[in-house]
């Protein structure tokens, strides 16, 4: 192989040290080669440091020179390229090898050391605890597989129908028609009122609730959709004298659209039963309206009584 000469070497009288400038001593040579000084006298490399400083044996005997031409001979017994290779690969896998320990002693690599223990597929497999699935080219539907190669194989062979692909499904075949809320509902021939809350507020023409429930010192009021309403609330205790009438108001806990509404109540007479009751409703508004109770021979207090009026809120 061709002698390193790269560089220039400043070497001094009586000193085994040699100083490189542009050299890479390292990587061209080894202790044991020749070093052909500037003086033109053969020595030995005893020792690199670096790649601009190696020492040599005996101690240089020329003059003390700067900046010197100078030539590295392989003295040794083997081919440096190879050597150099060789050094690479240790460098660089030495430590992963040595890492290894034992594992790398097994022919065959057990599974407790990460291998499969076995020496061909079947038993490899059987140590991995793989079973006769780990080798299906299509996994069969009796083994958790679809047994298709392709989409459409693999639908009919799990029985699924045309449904499956469908990225809608219609009406005809059990889905809704719609990807959107609105339009499922609109698919499905659902109105507004499948989307209202049962009990909610309620305006005209408007949809919010099914029902709309009032309650206030007065009673409760129950408006439905369709404009009807339902009022029910206490008639408060009163005297009522002996073969007299007497007219009690009460005010509606949500006003009524007009006066035409149907009003009944009952009381409950604390003496005697001879009464007549609660016989008509005076002087009626959309609010409000004035019960008549016709008393018997006995006078006397009546109590727990409630009306009910139903008529329309619009």
């Amino acid at each position: 192989m061709p002698w390193y000469k790269d560089g220039t070497v400043s070497v001094v009288q009586n000193s085994n040290a040699v100083t490189g400038s542009g050299t890479a001593f390292i990587a061209n040579s080894r202790v044991g080669d020749a070093f052909l000084g500037p003086d033109g006298h053969w020595y030995e490399v005893t020792n690199i440091a670096s790649d601009t400083a190696l020492a040599i044996s005996p101690n240089y005997l020329g003059p003390t020179t700067g900046a010197g031409k100078y030539a590295l001979a392989p003295m040794q017994g083997y081919v440096k390229d190879s050597a150099d290779a060789l050094r690479a690969l240790v460098n660089e896998f030495g430590f992963k090898l040595a890492a290894l320990g034992s594992t790398g002693n097994y022919d065959t690599l057990p599974v407790a050391k990460g291998g499969t223990g076995g020496s061909d597929a079947p038993n490899a497999r059987v140590n991995l605890g793989l079973g006769s699935v780990a080798v299906e080219n299509i996994v069969p539907v009796a083994k958790g597989g679809t047994g298709g190669s392709d989409a459409a194989n693999a639908r009919d062979n799990l029985g699924l129908g045309s449904v499956a692909v469908e990225n809608i499904v219609p009406v005809a075949k059990g889905g809704t028609g719609g990807n959107t809320p609105l339009a499922a509902r609109t698919g499905l021939g659902l109105g507004a009122a499948a989307v209202a809350a049962i009990l909610g507020t309620m305006t005209l023409g408007g949809n919010e609730a099914l029902f709309q429930l009032v309650s206030n010192r007065n009673g409760r009021a129950l408006k439905f959709p369709d404009g009807t309403m339902i009022c029910i609330g206490p008639v408060p205790n009163f005297y009522a004298a002996a073969n007299q009438s007497t007219v009690k108001n009460v005010t509606f806990p949500v006003p009524f659209f007009s006066d035409q509404y149907c009003l009944t109540a009952v009381g409950t007479p604390v003496a005697n039963v001879d009464t007549y009751g609660f016989i008509y409703a005076n002087a009626r508004s959309e609010s409000s309206a004035g019960l008549v109770w016709r008393n018997g021979a006995q006078a006397q207090t009546i109590s727990a009584g409630f009306f009910m009026a139903i008529g329309r809120w619009f």
